[in-house]
């Protein structure tokens, strides 16, 4: 999907996260955002640091809107130095 520039949008999905998680929850959470013309990387929003690891699917939905310059646009699912397992499934972003 190619985002358009100065759109709001809406992201869900499911995820669930195993109990072998890390505790730390910058270790496992998702990203949308842009490297910019510098090749920073810019967050339009971040989520799931919330959600328990429990083994159980929980549905996320949030907003975040695109700036007046898009890049190289990207959704980011991390899990970093732990044992356990993320799975997501249903991921859609629609415009508003």
């Amino acid at each position: 999907m190619i985002l358009a520039k100065n759109k709001k949008y809406t992201v869900s999905f499911d995820i669930k996260k195993s109990g072998e998680i890390s505790p730390k929850a910058h270790y496992h959470y998702v990203l949308i955002g842009q490297h910019d013309a510098q090749r920073k990387f810019n967050v339009f929003r971040s989520m799931t640091t919330q959600i328990k690891n429990d083994g159980q699917w929980h549905n996320v939905k949030a907003e975040f809107t695109t700036p007046s310059q898009l890049f190289e646009t990207s959704i980011i699912f991390y899990n970093c130095f732990s044992k356990g397992e993320i799975e997501y499934k249903n991921v859609v972003i629609e415009q508003q």
